[in-house]
C-alpha cells in the first residue's frame, strides 16, 4: 500500500481544484475507494490508476513515485501559457494596427499644415 501514491493524488487534487469525490466519479469509483487510495488503506488496479492519472492530466509512474517530475501536468501549463501568450499577441497586434492608423492620421494633417494639439 503506497502512502506515496496517496499523497500525489492529495497534492494534484489540491493543485487542480478537484475534490475527492469529484474524482471518483469521473473515474467511476465510489469516494469511499477513492478515500482508502489517497490514505493509502488500498492500492489500485492498474487500469483504474490509468483512469485517475488521465482524469488528473499526469502519468501513472508520477503517482506511483517512479518519476519526481509531473511532465504532463507541465506540458498542459506549457499549453496554456502558450494560450495566453497567444491572446497577448492578437492583442498587440490589434494595438499595433490602431497606432499605425493613427500615425498616419496624424501624419496627413501635419502634410495639410494643421495643429491637432
Amino acid at each position: 500500500m503506497s502512502r506515496e501514491l496517496g499523497r500525489r493524488i492529495a497534492d494534484l487534487l489540491h493543485s487542480k481544484g478537484i475534490l475527492q469525490k469529484e474524482l471518483a466519479e469521473r473515474v467511476g469509483l465510489t469516494e469511499a475507494t477513492m478515500s482508502r487510495y489517497i490514505s493509502g488503506e488500498r492500492d489500485p488496479k492498474p487500469e483504474v490508476l490509468a483512469n485517475i492519472s488521465t482524469v488528473l492530466c499526469t502519468s501513472s509512474d508520477y503517482l506511483l513515485g517512479k518519476v519526481n517530475i509531473d511532465i504532463e501536468s507541465k506540458t498542459m501549463a506549457v499549453e496554456i501559457d502558450q494560450h495566453k501568450l497567444q491572446t497577448v499577441i492578437d492583442q498587440l497586434e490589434q494595438l499595433r494596427l490602431v497606432l499605425n492608423e493613427t500615425i498616419s492620421t496624424l501624419t496627413a494633417l501635419k502634410k495639410e499644415d494643421r495643429h491637432v494639439f
